[in-house]
């Protein structure tokens, strides 16, 4: 979230900077006030055409983006997987279990839902590909509704972002 205004003056200069910080509050508060991607999609899709973007590309790659463009829903799982891990003593530090975590987020990232607490998919896949008992779910669900508002206003901003950039 913190880069975003950064990738749109750099690529946009100050008017789209300006425009920015004008149109993106609508998808930003539905994120927060829902925790849902699919329903800051509208607005976003909004506050893309009034900074300027095609009409065809923001109707193409803001709801593309609600669907596969999760960082902030990597985020979310990083941090709830480093979690586990750590309750449970395995060591995160090499290089092979940074790129194992790392690669599961991503995974777990996709199969994701775009709707309020849409994670409960992804944490049981990262229990069973981790070797986890499935009853860990309830212990990352405490944590996903710690994250869930940020990440959401991440993956919902940076779609837009996404949208003013292409």
């Amino acid at each position: 979230f913190v880069l975003n205004p950064l990738y749109i003056f750099l690529f946009r200069g100050t008017d789209g900077l300006r425009a920015y910080w004008t149109h993106i509050w609508p998808p930003s508060i539905t994120a927060i006030a829902t925790t849902s991607s699919a329903a800051a999609m509208p607005p976003g899709i909004e506050a893309a055409r009034r900074m300027g973007v095609a009409p065809e590309i923001a109707e193409s790659i803001v709801p593309l983006g609600t669907n596969l463009h999760k960082d902030g829903s990597v985020m979310a799982g990083l941090l709830k997987i480093v979690f586990l891990m750590s309750l449970f003593g395995q060591d995160f530090a090499t290089p092979g279990a940074a790129l194992m975590v790392i690669g599961l987020a991503i995974i777990a990232s996709l199969v994701t839902g775009a709707v309020p607490s849409g994670a409960g998919t992804g944490e049981l896949l990262t229990c069973m590909l981790m070797g986890f008992s499935p009853e860990m779910v309830g212990m990352m669900m405490v944590i996903s509704t710690l994250v869930d508002i940020p990440a959401t206003l991440m993956n919902s901003s940076s779609n837009v972002v996404a949208a003013a950039l292409v």
